[in-house]
């Protein structure tokens, strides 16, 4: 015969939930000890890949300039395993008395970009910015000053900086001339001849008459993060907030939202850092009179992307032509559909506790079913799974694993009735093809009793196919008690597994 298609079957969903649903980000968690100290620990700077961070301490008796003055730069490497090493201190040209923060770095990861200028020659330290180069060992070399045309500066005022992912916009927070009352954010744009201009103020929809501070563009080039005291619903002294650019101009911008409490504290918060699409570090105080540190926090997502992985169950390649779609259990609603594209069909799912099923469609194919659980997809990574598709020949068998009786009967549950329509489907748009329904047991009780069992069971469901409008010449029916199992007796998984209903393809 030449079968149309046969259409695959269900794949249930339980989406994960918890209490911080209605948050954004999940509540902050300070980094260990390999990082984090008694001093106090701002401006996190990673390389483009992850697997360096440096950042700055203070107040530190081992730093070169003492316990009350100088900052020290150290460097983290990440393990194998993960996590941050101990961190050490840069050592270098930079390995000073002075204030010296990294706040930066190069798309190549190769330079750092740090605070003030140190002259090897006289051994003082200019105010201004500075690129080093860094070694395999993430310690630092050969500075060179970074021009910026028209910088004016007040002396011993709190400045900083951050470079955007392709490296040619460069964003200041500073106290200036053209300021407003304290540290307002500029940008500047790289200039051909390696200089940068001169900084134009992101203006009023970022600046206020408080501060705003350590400015960090994602790598979209359009949502800023940034620190500010100057707003009406900051938590304390100095909230993280972010912000989206309108248009090219850098002086529109969406109002500020305030990243909430789970991230900002009665203390100075900032230094939002992503770490990845979903991962983020920052710096908090906690309160005022408490030294900083480094935390870390996760975006609390408000959907999750579902890969549904499509191949032929016999070369094991993937499919060219399937569709998938996603429907609400209780409902039967739709709530996505996708077209596969390389063997894989892509589609979003909410993160609220609901049920689904996915039905796939794949000419002249058979799918095996899934069950799986994903029990928090807010903070999860995207899910994934495979399903490996069967040609349709005759001999091919197929298992039903969403078929239910009641304990010790052959009575159908409700449970059943979805994947028997799925199937009283294929067999109307097939309507030449013919079946044996087969009923499969585990070892526990007398064989004849199992066997009768088995054979009832699976007339059950043929006369349900019958009662759908199937003819019943295309349908044959066995019993088979426990005389082909497919796993171990000898455990509840594998008894699970024998007890089964299958249909093969006669025609």
């Amino acid at each position: 015969m030449k079968n149309k298609s046969i259409f695959v079957f269900v794949i249930s969903i339980f989406i994960g939930f918890n209490s911080q649903s209605q948050s954004k980000y999940t509540v902050a968690s300070k980094l260990d000890t390999t990082i984090n100290s008694k001093c106090d620990e701002t401006s996190p700077v990673l390389t483009r890949d992850g697997k360096k961070m440096y950042f700055t301490r203070s107040f530190c008796s081992v730093n070169s300039g003492g316990v009350l003055s100088g900052q020290d730069i150290y460097v983290s490497k990440l393990g194998a395993d993960g996590k941050w090493q101990t961190a050490q201190k840069c050592m270098g040209a930079y390995s000073n008395k002075y204030e010296n923060a990294p706040v930066a770095i190069s798309p190549d990861s190769k330079k750092l970009y740090i605070t003030n200028y140190f002259n090897t020659t006289t051994n003082k330290a200019n105010f201004g910015l500075t690129t080093m180069d860094i070694d395999v060992d993430g310690n630092l070399s050969n500075p060179k000053e970074v021009i910026i045309k028209d910088f004016l500066l007040k002396k011993n005022t709190f400045i900083g900086y951050h470079l955007s992912k392709n490296g040619d916009k460069l964003f200041i927070s500073r106290f200036a001339k053209d300021s407003t009352d304290l540290e307002d954010i500029f940008v500047s744009q790289l200039m051909k001849d390696g200089t940068w201009a001169t900084p134009l103020s992101l203006g009023n929809d970022i600046n206020t008459k408080g501060f705003e501070t350590s400015p960090y563009l994602a790598d979209d080039d359009s949502t800023l993060y940034f620190s500010s005291n100057g707003r009406s619903d900051s938590f304390g002294d100095g909230d993280i907030y972010m912000s989206k650019r309108l248009d090219n101009s850098w002086t529109r911008w969406t109002t500020p939202v305030n990243m909430g409490s789970n991230i900002n504290t009665k203390g100075f918060d900032g230094y939002f850092t992503p770490v990845s699409n979903e991962e983020f570090y920052f710096v908090s105080g906690e309160n005022n009179d408490t030294n900083g540190d480094i935390y870390t926090t996760k975006k609390i997502r408000e959907g999750n992307t579902l890969f549904v992985n499509i191949s032929n169950s016999k070369t094991k390649q993937p499919l060219d032509l399937a569709t998938v779609t996603c429907y609400e259990l209780n409902t039967k609603k739709v709530i996505a559909n996708s077209i596969l594209s390389n063997g894989v069909a892509k589609m979003s799912i909410s993160t609220e506790p609901k049920k689904y099923y996915i039905v796939s469609h794949a000419p002249s194919y058979v799918t095996m079913e899934e069950n799986f659980i994903v029990p928090n997809m807010m903070v999860n990574k995207d899910t994934s799974i495979s399903l490996a598709m069967s040609p349709i020949e005759v001999g091919q068998k197929i298992q039903l694993k969403h078929i239910f009786f009641e304990r010790g009967k052959a009575n159908l549950l409700e449970e059943s009735f979805l994947e028997l329509g799925l199937l009283t489907e294929v067999l109307t748009e097939n309507p030449t093809m013919e079946i044996l329904v087969s009923g499969h047991t585990d070892s526990r009780g007398m064989p004849k009793a199992n066997q009768k069992l088995s054979e009832s069971r699976v007339k059950s469901v043929v006369e349900y196919l019958q009662s759908k409008g199937i003819d019943q010449t295309r349908l044959k029916y066995k019993g088979f008690g426990s005389s082909q199992p497919v796993a171990t007796n000898a455990t509840d998984e594998g008894r699970a597994k024998n007890r089964r209903v299958e249909f093969t393809i006669l025609k």
